[in-house]
């Protein structure tokens, strides 16, 4: 795993949320080895501090050169680094590494956000507005509480 960018005007890991994505190459008579490997991990990675959720996709292209894609978001660089570091998840991640059975070419690096695009939220039949996510509900409850 690539280390974490350290935030420029502090010289600490940032704070806000990063998403670690990691491509792998992995032989097509070898990928429900990798998966079985992958999910022993994820359990691992699961249950440590600042992990929000993970994915493994899986490309529709038979002789896809990245065949699996991880993606992995976190609370911040920090909880990454910390949960990275701990020996079960190191080991988890070593199993994948040294297994015979396995030739595993990972390609991990961290990202965070550098832009968004998300459907229109209709508010009105007569006015479009980009609404965060969320917000709807809490305008409803906000409408039916003041209704009360």
């Amino acid at each position: 795993m690539t280390a974490p960018r350290m935030a420029e005007e502090t010289g600490t890991l940032a704070s806000e949320p990063v998403t670690l994505i990691n491509a792998f190459t992995v032989p097509p008579d070898e990928a429900e080895r990798f998966l079985r490997r992958w999910r022993d991990n994820a359990r691992i990675m699961a249950g440590q501090p600042g992990f929000i959720r993970a994915r493994m996709y899986r490309s529709l292209v038979d002789d896809a050169e990245l065949c699996f894609i991880n993606v992995a978001e976190w609370d911040s660089e920090k909880a990454l680094e910390e949960a990275s570091a701990k020996p079960a998840w190191r080991a988890s991640v070593q199993r994948v590494l040294d297994d015979p059975d396995l030739h595993v070419t990972p390609r991990p690096a961290v990202y965070q956000i550098a832009s968004l695009a998300e459907p229109l939220r209709w508010i009105s039949p007569v006015t479009v507005k980009r609404v965060p996510p969320g917000m709807v509900w809490k305008r409803l409850r906000n409408s039916a509480s003041k209704r009360r």
